[in-house]
């Protein structure tokens, strides 16, 4: 049996439309944990270790008891509600967030029965889940294999628009981890500091990777996704292209980052290649966007069945480990 942490934190989101139509419900790290869950095996167990409050507590039971692979029992249960968000969407991939915040961040002794699983899946929901000093305690103390959505650590925080803040500490965040995942914007804000990085992606994947990490992830809305990772001795870099979603098949995009680092930690977990993990975690992104909140995901289909047939010559040179461009 492996264990699989999922930490970070449950919001209740409010998701307003380009034609201006919403609709709510729950996200955050449950958009990671119910995308992961239908596709592990049989005798897995993922761990959500979150803040969530407790007026949703009979809601997300009820929706994870629907898995036998997740074990909420590392949910702690807030007696001041659940973070609230309002994303607006600007258009297909850009939108607006405001958070309301109300869950206190995460402790050591919240941690502390997951230090041993086999793999680990941090997906910073609101950028307050931990300060640097408990994320590098977190790593000293921890065993298995670590995943990194790096998601909201350059955000603002307040009741009105989230803008982007300065993180000079961006080094301490990413240097312990295996896999650092975030997308385009955000990498471009956590390196370059009061104004985005300007250098190229290529340039940006070497900065992150002389940090530690053995592989990077950026993902880049209707542009596809690119990666960077090391093999022994050198690194190396590739663009993959957006898989098309026809018109009459788009729903929504909320969710979809967070799929994708699922998808990818699914790959890990059937002893992918980068590039092969990559393709699934694009693949399963892919058709979350066809689906709308949460409670659809379980209509996801394995995303190993869809693959291929998905991105042709992009799988093949994946079975082929082709390594795609030296850094």
């Amino acid at each position: 049996m492996r264990r699989i942490s999922v930490i970070g934190t449950i919001n209740y989101d409010r998701v307003i439309q380009t034609d201006g139509s919403s609709f709510q419900g729950l996200g955050g790290i449950l958009y990671n944990v119910l995308s992961l869950a239908p596709f592990v095996e049989a005798d897995d167990r993922i761990v959500p270790v979150a803040r969530a409050g407790a007026e949703r507590r009979v809601e997300i039971e009820r929706l994870v008891s629907h898995y036998p692979a997740v074990d909420p029992g590392h949910i702690e249960w807030n007696p001041d509600g659940t973070n609230e968000t309002v994303l607006t969407y600007r258009n297909e991939q850009e939108r607006d967030e405001a958070l309301l915040e109300r869950v206190p961040p995460l402790d050591r002794a919240m941690l502390e029965p997951v230090l041993d699983a086999d793999f680990h899946l941090v997906n910073f929901i609101s950028g307050k889940e931990m300060s640097v000093e408990l994320w590098e305690n977190f790593h000293e103390a921890r065993n298995g294999f670590c995943v990194t959505d790096i998601q909201s650590l350059t955000l603002t925080f307040g009741k009105n628009k989230r803008g982007h803040r300065s993180l000079p500490e961006w080094r301490r965040w990413i240097a312990r981890a295996d896999v650092v995942k975030g997308n385009e914007s955000e990498w471009r804000w956590l390196i370059g500091g009061e104004e985005p990085f300007a250098g190229t992606l290529q340039e940006l994947s070497s900065l992150v990777l002389a940090e530690g990490p053995s592989t990077l992830l950026i993902t880049r809305g209707g542009d596809g996704h690119a990666l960077a990772w090391k093999e022994i001795k050198h690194a190396y870099y590739a663009e993959v292209p957006a898989l098309p979603v026809r018109d009459e098949d788009f729903v929504d995009t909320t969710g979809c980052g967070d799929v994708f680092a699922s998808g990818y930690l699914l790959g890990l977990l059937r002893g992918e290649k980068p590039l092969a993990a990559s393709l699934l975690a694009g693949t399963l992104a892919s058709e979350s966007a066809k689906l709308k909140g949460i409670p659809q995901l379980a209509q996801l289909a394995d995303p190993a069945i869809l693959r291929a047939e998905a991105y042709g010559r992009w799988w093949k040179r994946a079975q082929s480990h082709w390594k795609g461009e030296r850094l």
